[in-house]
């Protein structure tokens, strides 16, 4: 798929088994994109105008090499029972997760159903989302200090129970790397959906030459812990140095007889 884009690049990526379709969002025109299996726009979605087109849109004047701005930018897209969720990256750090429900099966948002979910917490903003198919949630946050700057240590997963039609926080049961606050998150979270499985995320200093390097993937069991329990993997298979900053999302298939993922143990 070629989506219209010259410059600021696209976000996040999830496909959606229902709709058999992919949501992308845009940071350039602020659109969610939806693209079938052949490439094809099926329609787009505008958070800040509640704007849905079906196939590509006609926005003037767009691409145009910007931005659009914080506040209305979308980054994580994942979609779960019947409803899209996303993140916006905020300004001044004031980042939310919001959801839309599609109009039907065919995965188009229904602009009128769009509701903030939460904000967030910190001041990083959220670049990934993972669901357990019974339920709750896990949002992680890459740390960004522009619009084209990374940088780390400053970034955290959480996760989210759903309890009386709201999502509330449990907090940091998955803590990521080396340092004790487990601020080593880069912006991708999952699940495995395996028995005894795994949460798995994308982090920077997991393991900080304790003897060895390790910059890529940590896996902690579902009750949540640290990398005291966990596994790391180092992506690229170089453990004499660091690859601060390199790492983002992470999405792991789900099995079709996967069974419900019980929820960390608090």
């Amino acid at each position: 798929a070629t989506l219209p884009n010259s410059g600021p690049a696209l976000g996040n990526i999830n496909y959606d088994c229902v709709s058999e379709t992919l949501y992308v969002s845009n940071h350039e025109d602020g659109r969610i994109y939806q693209v079938n299996l052949d490439g094809e726009i099926e329609s787009t979605y505008q958070h800040s105008t509640g704007d849905v087109t079906l196939g590509p849109p006609a926005d003037p004047g767009e691409p145009n090499g910007q931005f659009w701005p914080l506040g209305q930018r979308p980054w994580a897209v994942q979609s779960h029972a019947g409803r899209l969720y996303y993140s916006i990256w905020g300004s001044s750090g004031a980042n939310s997760v919001w959801s839309v429900a599609y109009v039907d099966e065919d995965g188009v948002p229904d602009p009128m159903t769009a509701v903030k979910e939460f904000d967030t917490p910190g001041t990083m903003p959220v670049s990934d989302l993972g669901f357990a198919h019974d339920g709750w949630m896990l949002i992680s946050q890459r740390t960004m200090i522009s619009d084209m700057q990374t940088s780390a240590h400053q970034s955290k997963t959480y996760d989210y129970q759903y309890q009386n039609g709201q999502w509330v926080l449990q907090g940091t049961n998955y803590l990521l790397g080396e340092i004790a606050s487990g601020n080593n998150a880069t912006g991708g979270v999952d699940h495995d959906f395996v028995e005894n499985g795994y949460v798995w995320m994308t982090g920077d200093a997991l393991d900080f030459y304790t003897p060895d390097c390790v910059y890529g993937l940590q896996g902690t069991p579902y009750g949540g812990g640290s990398i005291e329990n966990s596994t790391l993997i180092d992506l690229d298979h170089e453990i004499a140095g660091q690859d601060k900053t390199v790492y983002g999302d992470v999405e792991v298939p789900i099995p079709g007889d996967a069974t419900p993922v019980p929820p960390p143990a608090g």
